[in-house]
Parts: C-alpha cells; sequence; structure tokens
C-alpha cells in the first residue's frame, strides 16, 4: 500500500478560460516580485524581466520548505528534494515520499535520472535509492544498492553511453553499478571525487579539490588529464552541470565565487573565473538550459550567461536578485517556465514572462493616470503626480509637470497646435503647449471633453459647453477666462435623470458626439444643442469606454466598455458582444482594435484579447495576461499600439510586450493526463487500458496527473462514460464512479487550460461485469435448456402415450375382432333361417336372389373384419345390403332412406366397421317386422363441427311393445356387444368424447311411434 501523503494544492488566481469562467478557491501564497539588475544592459533577455512568482511552501503540501534541488522526469513530473522528504507535482497536487515508501533518508540533496527512467536521489546518509515505475528500490528489495557503501552524502550520479552508472560519496566511495546490476568498487584511500563527467571520449572524474581530472577508467593507476592545482582550495565540495548540448563541463565551488569549466572534446582547461561572478558571491549550485544558458546559483543571486554570451565569457548577461530568499537550484522545465529552489522558502515558479519594465532608467516614480498615442512613433504617459513624458525611439522625456493634487485625476487628449495637448483632470483644464508650458484654463473638474472639428467640448454634470471659433484651432485656450461665459450650452432636458459619470465620449459625424453616462449612450447634437438619451441602451449601465474601428468593408463601428460588458456597434446596427460570463465580475475600461480581427480589452482583471469576425458578427476568446504573466497590476486602464509592440498601462505602471509574443502566448494545449493509479474498493489495480471491474465492487477510483504548469492549478479536468455524453467538469485530481452498472463503458478523460485549451483525451474502458445468474448467457442457456428438458419430456411423454395408445390399440382391435367373432356368426344365422324360410315356402327365385345379396354381404363383412375403421362410404354400401335382405326376408312391408350431410367426404370419413349394424337389425326385427305394411327405416349421417352423428329412426311399435311381443331375459346379446364395442373405443381412442342415445318416439295421442338411435362419435 502506498503511504505516500498527498495534498491538494489550492488553485492560484488566474485568468479563466474561454466560453465560461471557472471559479477556484485561492490561499494565501507567498509571492516574490524579482526585478532586474541590469548589469550590462546590451545583453538584456526575456527572463531578465521577471513576472511576479508563485511560490509552493508547506502551505501547498511540500513536506518542508528547505527545497535543495528540482527536476523534470521524462513523464513530465516535477520532483523536488527537501529535508524532510522528497516530493512528486503534477501541476495540481504535490505528492510526497519519505522512508515510509522506501526512500533510504528523507534529506536528499540532489536527483539524477538515468536513460532507463530511473530518477536516483542523493541521500544525506549515503545509501542509494532510486524510483522507477511507481515504487522505491533500495538495499531492502534490491539487492545490487546493498553493495554500495558510501560516506557522507552521495556527492554525483553519472551515467556512461554503455548505461553503467558512477556513484560517488562526499567523502569515500566511488561505485560503477553497470547495466547488468554489477557491483564495482572504484574507491581508493586517497581519492574522492566531486565532479563526474561521461563523454563519448571517455568518462572522468575530478578529485575533491579540484586539482585532478582523471579517467574512470584508470582510477587504480591515476592518470592526471588536466592539472587544476592552481585553484583555490576553499570551499565545501563542487556542483556540476555537463550536458550534451553544452560544449563545456562546469562546476562551481561551493561557498566561493569560483565557476569552472573545461572542453569536453579538447580537455582544455577555461582560464580561472572564465565567468566572472562578484567576488562576495556565495555559488551553491550550476544549472544549464540550452535556450537560455548557464545558470550560476549564488544565495542572493542566480547569475545568468546566454547562448550567446557563454563562450565569450566575462560578466554574466544578467543577474537576478533574490533579496530575502535564499537560492539552491534553478530549472526550466519542458513549457519553459522557470523553477528556483530556495531554502526556508520552498519552490518558485516563474512562467515564461510575456511583458518588458520600461526601462529602469525611463521608470517613473509615481503609477500612470493616462497613456495617449499621438503618432506612430510618438506617445505620452501623465502620472497621478502630474507629470508627463514624452516617449520616442530614442527614449524617453520628463515633458511638463502640471500642479496636480495627491489622489487626482486625469486625462490627456490630442491638441490641433503640432506638439501640444489637452490634460482635462480633477484639478482643472490645462493646455500643454509644444514646448512643455502649462496654462490652467479652468479650475473645476470636467466629466466630457472632446476635440471636434467644430470646437472642443466640455462636459460638466448635467449641461455641456462648446465653444466654436473655427475649426482646427484651440480656441479654447485662446480665449480669455473673462469670456467663457460666452460659451454655448447643450442642455439636458429637464425631465432625463442625466449625470456624466463616465469620461468617455466619441466622436461619430460633424454634428453628433456620444456620450457615456450612468444609464447608458447619450448622443448629443451642435445643431440642436440638445442631448438625448439612445433607446435601448439604458440597460447597459454605466459606459466606461468608448472607441471607434472600421470594418474590412469601411463600415464604422463603436466598441463600448462597462461592468461586465464588451459590445461592438455598427452604423448598420449590427452588434457584436462577448458573452457577460467571460467578463464576470469585470469592468471593461477601454478598447484597442488592431487592423480588422484584433480586439484588446483593458479591464480591472488583466488584459484579454480577442479575434474578430466582422463578415459573422462574432468574436473569439484568444488568451489574456495578468499579474501571473508580469503585469505590475490587474486593473489595465488603456493600451496603445507602437510599431510592434503594446503599451499597457495599468494602476502600478506601464509595460510592454511583443504582439506577435501575445498572440503565441496561449500555452500549448496541455497533454492528455496520466494516470497514476486505478484502486476497486481501496485495492489497487493495474493501470490497463481496459479496467474490469467485479461485480460486487462499489467504488472505481482514479487517480490522475496532469502534468500541466502553465495553470498552476488552474487545470480543469473533464470526463465523460460514452462519447455521446456531455463532458463533465472537476477541480479534482480524483475521479469516483460509484454503483456502476453492468456494462461497457468507455470513458474519457481530459484537461483544460486557463484559457481553455482541452487536450486530447485519455480513453480508459471500464469493463463492469455482471453477477453470472444475471447475465445474458445463463439465462438463454438456461432457458434453452429448460426448453430442451420440456421439449425432451414432453416427446418422451408422447412417445411414452403412443406406446400406451399403440398398446391399447392392439388389445382393442384384438377384443374387437374377439367382438366380430361373436357378432358375425349370430348375423350368419340370422340369415341363413332367412333362406331356409324361402325354401320351405318353395320360393326358389326370391330364395336365389337373397342368396346373391348375402353373398355380397358376406363378402364385405369378411373384407371389414380385418378392419378396425372403414370409410363411410363402404359402411353405407354395407348397411344397404343388409337392409336389402331383410326387405327382401320381409316381403318389402317396410322402405328404408339413407341421407349423407354433403358436408361430409364420405370416402376420407371413417368409422368403426359393423357398429351400426345392430341397431339396424333391432329396428328391423323388434320394430317394423311387426307392420303389415307401411313401415320406414330412415338413416342420416351429419356433421356437427368436428364430430359425426348418425340417426337411426324407425318407425315400428316401439320398445314397449316389442317387449311384450318378444319377451327375453337379459340384454340383447348384439346390442351388448356393440355398446361394449363402444366404451372400448371411448377408452382408447375417442378420450370419452363417443356417446349413445336411444329415445322412443309417440304419437299425439301419446301411443308408441317408434325408436330413435343418436349415436355421435370423433370424426378421425
Amino acid at each position: 500500500m502506498n503511504l505516500s501523503l498527498r495534498k491538494k494544492i489550492p488553485a492560484f488566481h488566474i485568468f479563466i478560460a474561454m466560453k465560461k469562467r471557472v471559479t477556484r478557491r485561492t490561499t494565501q501564497i507567498s509571492t516574490l516580485l524579482l526585478i532586474l539588475f541590469v548589469l550590462t544592459v546590451p545583453r538584456v533577455s526575456l527572463w531578465a524581466q521577471l513576472p511576479e512568482a508563485v511560490s509552493l511552501t508547506t502551505l501547498n503540501g511540500l513536506p518542508s520548505n528547505n527545497v535543495y534541488y528540482i527536476h523534470q522526469d521524462r513523464q513530465g513530473y516535477i520532483w523536488m528534494t527537501t529535508d524532510k522528504g522528497v516530493c512528486r507535482y503534477d501541476g495540481m497536487e504535490v505528492e510526497v515520499f519519505t522512508r515510509k515508501n522506501g526512500l533510504t533518508d528523507n534529506e536528499c540533496y540532489s536527483i539524477f535520472e538515468d536513460s532507463r527512467g530511473r530518477i536516483w536521489f542523493g541521500t544525506s546518509n549515503g545509501q542509494p535509492c532510486f524510483f522507477y515505475e511507481g515504487k522505491f528500490f533500495n538495499p531492502l528489495n534490491y539487492p545490487a544498492l546493498g553493495s554500495i557503501f558510501i560516506s557522507g552524502y552521495i556527492s554525483n550520479f553519472a551515467e556512461s553511453n554503455s548505461g553503467d552508472m558512477y556513484i560517488t560519496g562526499q567523502n569515500h566511495g566511488i561505485y560503477k553499478l553497470t547495466s547488468t546490476d554489477e557491483v564495482i568498487d572504484l574507491s581508493t584511500p586517497d581519492l574522492v571525487l566531486s565532479l563526474l563527467v561521461t563523454t563519448d571520449s571517455g568518462d572522468f572524474g575530478a578529485n575533491r579539490r579540484f586539482t585532478r581530472l582523471i579517467s574512470l577508467d584508470s582510477l587504480h593507476k591515476p592518470k592526471e588529464i588536466i592539472d587544476l592545482s592552481k585553484i583555490p582550495k576553499k570551499g565545501y565540495g563542487h556542483k556540476s552541470v555537463v550536458s550534451d548540448l553544452l560544449p563545456y563541463a562546469v562546476t562551481v565551488s561551493i561557498g566561493t565565487h569560483y565557476a569552472l569549466g573545461f572542453s569536453l572534446t579538447t580537455h582544455q582547461q577555461l582560464p580561472i573565473n572564465f565567468w566572472k561572478v562578484p567576488e562576495n558571491t556565495f555559488l551553491v549550485n550550476v544549472a544549464y538550459h540550452p535556450k537560455h544558458g548557464l545558470f550560476l546559483v549564488g544565495k542572493k543571486n542566480i547569475y545568468v550567461f546566454t547562448p550567446q554570451d557563454l563562450p565569450l565569457g566575462g560578466e554574466p548577461s544578467y543577474s537576478i536578485p533574490l533579496g530575502e530568499y535564499t537560492g539552491a537550484h534553478v530549472m526550466f522545465d519542458n513549457e519553459d517556465n522557470m523553477w528556483v529552489a530556495t531554502r526556508e522558502n520552498g519552490a518558485l515558479y516563474f512562467p515564461t514572462p510575456l511583458v518588458k519594465a520600461l526601462p529602469k532608467e525611463s521608470a517613473t516614480e509615481k503609477p500612470p493616470l493616462h497613456l495617449l498615442k499621438v503618432s506612430e512613433d510618438t506617445l505620452y504617459t501623465l502620472n497621478n503626480n502630474g507629470e508627463i513624458y514624452r516617449w520616442t525611439p530614442e527614449g524617453s522625456s520628463l515633458f511638463s509637470k502640471l500642479p496636480f493634487l495627491p489622489e487626482n485625476r486625469g486625462k490627456l487628449t490630442p491638441a490641433h497646435e503640432p506638439g501640444s495637448l489637452w490634460c482635462y483632470a480633477t484639478t482643472g483644464l490645462f493646455h500643454i503647449a509644444a514646448d512643455g508650458k502649462y496654462t490652467l484654463i479652468k479650475s473645476s473638474f470636467f466629466s466630457v471633453f472632446q476635440a471636434t472639428k467644430k470646437g472642443l467640448v466640455i462636459g460638466v454634470s448635467k449641461m455641456t459647453m462648446q465653444y466654436t471659433n473655427g475649426p482646427g484651432k484651440d480656441t479654447l485656450w485662446h480665449t480669455p477666462p473673462a469670456e467663457l461665459s460666452q460659451l454655448k450650452l447643450i442642455q439636458v432636458l429637464d425631465d432625463v435623470d442625466f449625470t456624466f459619470r463616465s469620461r468617455s465620449s466619441v466622436v461619430i459625424n460633424p454634428d453628433s458626439i456620444l456620450l457615456g453616462y450612468q444609464y447608458g449612450l447619450a448622443a448629443a447634437s451642435f445643431s440642436t444643442q440638445s442631448i438625448s438619451p439612445l433607446a435601448g441602451t439604458r440597460s447597459l449601465g454605466l459606459i466606461g469606454s468608448l472607441t471607434k474601428s472600421i470594418d474590412q468593408d469601411s463600415t464604422p463601428w463603436v466598441w463600448m466598455g462597462g461592468s461586465e460588458l464588451l459590445l461592438g456597434v455598427s452604423s448598420q446596427n449590427d452588434t457584436i458582444r462577448v458573452a457577460p460570463t467571460l467578463l464576470e465580475g469585470e469592468t471593461v475600461n477601454h478598447t484597442q482594435v488592431i487592423g480588422d480581427s484584433l480586439l484588446f480589452a483593458s479591464t480591472t482583471k488583466g488584459l484579454i484579447y480577442f479575434q474578430l469576425d466582422y463578415p459573422q458578427k462574432e468574436i473569439r476568446y484568444l488568451g489574456g495576461i495578468s499579474e501571473y504573466q508580469g503585469l505590475p497590476s490587474l486593473v489595465v486602464f488603456k493600451t496603445e499600439v507602437v510599431a510592434d509592440s503594446l503599451w499597457i498601462a495599468t494602476t502600478e505602471g506601464i509595460v510592454t510586450a511583443e504582439i506577435a509574443n501575445l498572440l503565441n502566448s496561449r500555452s500549448p494545449s496541455p497533454e492528455p493526463p496520466k494516470v497514476k493509479s486505478i484502486l476497486i474498493d481501496n485495492e489497487p489495480v493495474p493501470a490497463n487500458r481496459e479496467v474490469t471491474v467485479a461485480p460486487e465492487a462499489q467504488i472505481v477510483s482514479i487517480k490522475l496527473a496532469a502534468l500541466h504548469y502553465a495553470s498552476q492549478g488552474q487545470i480543469v479536468m473533464e470526463y465523460r462514460l460514452t462519447p455521446e455524453d456531455d463532458w463533465t467538469p472537476t477541480a479534482s485530481t480524483e475521479l469516483q464512479f460509484v454503483g456502476l452498472g453492468k456494462g461497457k463503458y468507455p470513458l474519457q478523460i481530459r484537461t483544460v487550460s486557463i484559457q481553455g485549451d482541452a487536450s486530447l483525451p485519455l480513453e480508459l474502458t471500464l469493463i463492469k461485469q455482471g453477477y453470472w445468474w444475471l447475465e445474458i448467457w445463463f439465462w438463454v442457456s438456461a432457458i434453452s435448456l429448460l426448453t430442451l428438458g420440456c421439449i425432451f419430456f414432453i416427446r418422451w411423454r408422447n412417445l411414452r402415450l403412443q406406446n400406451r395408445t399403440k398398446s391399447a390399440l392392439q388389445m382393442a382391435q384384438l377384443e374387437l375382432k374377439a367382438l366380430k367373432a361373436q357378432m358375425n356368426p349370430h348375423f350368419i344365422f340370422n340369415a341363413l333361417s332367412s333362406i331356409q324360410r324361402f325354401i320351405l315356402a318353395n320360393d326358389p327365385k326370391h330364395a336365389n336372389d337373397y342368396l346373391t345379396k348375402y353373398s355380397r354381404l358376406t363378402r364385405m363383412v369378411l373384407n371389414h373384419s380385418e378392419k378396425t375403421f372403414v370409410p363411410l362410404a363402404d359402411e353405407i354400401q354395407l348397411l344397404t345390403y343388409y337392409i336389402e335382405l331383410e326387405a327382401l326376408r320381409l316381403k318389402h312391408r317396410f322402405t328404408f332412406e339413407i341421407l349423407v350431410d354433403p358436408n361430409l367426404a364420405s370416402e376420407q370419413v371413417t368409422l368403426p366397421s359393423m357398429l351400426l349394424q345392430t341397431y339396424i337389425e333391432n329396428a328391423i326385427w323388434h320394430g317394423l317386422s311387426s307392420l303389415p305394411q307401411g313401415g320406414k327405416i330412415e338413416i342420416r349421417f351429419e356433421r356437427l363441427r368436428d364430430t359425426l352423428q348418425i340417426v337411426i329412426e324407425d318407425n315400428g311399435i316401439g320398445r314397449e311393445a316389442a317387449m311384450i311381443r318378444n319377451p327375453r331375459k337379459g340384454t340383447s346379446k348384439g346390442s351388448q356387444i356393440t355398446a361394449d364395442k363402444l366404451d372400448m373405443l371411448n377408452r382408447t381412442i375417442y378420450q370419452n368424447r363417443a356417446a349413445l342415445r336411444i329415445q322412443d318416439k309417440y304419437d299425439s295421442d301419446e301411443k308408441p311411434a317408434g325408436t330413435r338411435v343418436i349415436l355421435t362419435i370423433p370424426l378421425i
């Protein structure tokens, strides 16, 4: 478990990003304003004029304010060593590591990163350790380090081209750690190396007193390469710097003013004090940057030799005084920001400066009140002590000194006479001639002062005075004070609430002037001598700034500035407005349009610049600068363009900036955030691009690093779980997702800088698994198995039923055959009895006819005897033969009729064979045979839905009379056989859906009139 202490660094007060302002917390931060002390004026660098610094101290999470060394690793983290641990900073959060995390000593003096990305620490106790891939390695978990024994603190690290590491100690110890982790002890009793140099031509070291430069390949047989014995032996050791881009190895003798160097190619020693610093300097460290040069770090000053001046030697290009702070080390990060390690005051961060202060010899003691450009190369500044300075390419000079009182306010405006000015201020109205002499015209305060072609316009409270003595002359100045009463008045209507609260005005045509007042805009007309508030502007509030511009189509525009207001209106009534949210809490004091696409807004919170798009009526935020980028004050009241520079007037001084630098000053888009760790329910998991989350897990925590320092804590993290979601901003470096539902989440995370620039998104995939019994595959499998089980069960049951049915059917067929065997002899007996009667009656013709019909019937009976079911047509044919035989036997005393429903397909419908013969036989023998004549039997086959209904109806004597005439014991054998047959069919095939009903018929006198048999069987 990582026990390192993490503390959030409070956000610093800086400009906000475009489109929306992000409000952030601000806390106490120690600041340091470093002022250039120019040693050699022609060698001025941009870094000679530093902006205000931001300090990182214990208030921001450092373990101690004693910072010895600063280093940026290849991933982008800023590392700092202190006397209470080392810390890693990512632009938003400080992470502290101590002995609890594997560091061998809390006090470390230096940092070295090798080619493999291992970060080595120069510990005070001499025990080596390094940080690699999120973990500290020390003698306890990296055995090779246990073979290194350093006396005193670790003084130097170096790496050869072959990847071998050299480690030296303050008092004793020279070790070589090979790329295969073999430790070679190069220590000798009388040799302590204070400098390590690794080059293509060999690896070298210098002894403690720097009297010998020795090849590391022959330490046990010292081979002196350079005799450095003339170097003073005073000092507390050495700090050195070597770079592939620096042609020298440079070392400083700690505690002295000596900086020593020698060529890495020729091995030639440079003269002592080749780079000169004051003799009272206490040097503590040295650093080099290819762009900015060599930095000799003293306790109270940092001496800089630019790359151009470095080979020349001599005095520094410039120095940076540290004032009350004590320097320890200097470093430039990847964004070209400078970091200074100090003793007792933490680490100082200096953003790349965008502005330059005026030259020191031209600086004024009092803050300026106004800035006025009168030509392409001349401008004037007015200070609050009444001093007016004139600036030209040759420099600056005091132009005039007005009798200002304390806390005066005032503005300059050009006069018509060449080289002369007007100044209207709290003290009064002044005219300053070309020679700098001034005349006080009137001792009163004027709210508006505007030079027009018709004269001068002076505003006071509720009226405007105009004096027109001819264009092109300073008529007011030539007018004696006694004649001021002759000035014409432009009066405001009495019923209008009108007070000049703003000194803003602009001429829009020869007859009119626009004025700012407490509620918006008003127009003053010379011809009507009246002032009228403009309808529709009252909601704008106090207008503090009015300027004009011309677009690419030569259309005039007026730009208005006020409280949270920046609005442009054209002569065609087109408008362009900056969103009020971008100006939240700000007041626009002045606007400056350059060309037809660039607008600078001077506000109470710094300078903002925009890109104008007149055709599209749009304005786009480009950037802004504040104290953080070098402004003396946040309150900017005016800008002027001189050549390629922008002069920026603030309440604390005037600075200049190259316009091209401002336009290119937008910090590069931040890099995508890096994942520091991923925790699932507080348990670390590998920080892979695809993270699998168990179904029972509740909290997924992702800790991020911004690694963007230009914003200094004002980075915003934004994330979205799916590409369709909106970006969600957060000021935290840790994202937590609680209770994620099952699914795949293509998480995207990006960083947004203070200027609104967003990084490319970091993409992580969170896969939240579901419980296996809730997974679709489980339910699909379960349903499939259940379905298959049901299918198999149903098939097994159907097969079993089929087998049972088949067995029952076979049994039924056997029983039916047995029944037929009983029924057929009965029928044969009756038939033969009839034939016997014909023969006894000596009626051979009928006997022969009967015998023929009988043979046909017998043949059909024999055919049906092997079948359980027969077609309806065959059964009707059999019944016809049988009834005809019975009619012949009874001498045709009855007739019969067989009716078939047209909806019945008699060839396809089947029914049990010989099922109806018994009931027809009973109708004939017991019902019709007793009638002398007129008997009738009717058989109907009808379809009722899915059943076959058979009706056998006769008009005989009825069952009751038949019982009397032919009494018998028990049930008729034929009827019993048929009933048994029908019962068996119900139990096996018909599933109890067959039914038999026998009804007695009666005439109107309630006398028996026959019998009706109704048999219903399913259609199969």
